[in-house]
């Protein structure tokens, strides 16, 4: 019978197991390693298109949390 253990190292062995930053990374690491993005140009303007999309997507709460905390 497997432990706690056994199953937490599995889990973390498991590359398909979404945990610390490849949970985090929204897709660009997935789609790096899949070749989607093939140069480093490509990796950067995918970042910066996340990045751009999480800040207007955050935009809307910062703004009603500022007006009534």
């Amino acid at each position: 019978m497997a432990t706690d253990t056994t199953w937490l190292c599995w889990q973390l062995a498991d590359s398909g197991f979404p945990s610390g930053g490849f949970a985090h990374s929204l897709g660009i690491e997935a789609a790096w390693s899949a070749g989607l993005l093939p140069s480093a140009p490509d990796l950067l303007a995918a970042a910066r298109t996340l990045l751009h999309q999480q800040a207007f997507a955050a935009l809307p709460l910062v703004h009603l949390t500022h007006r009534q905390p």
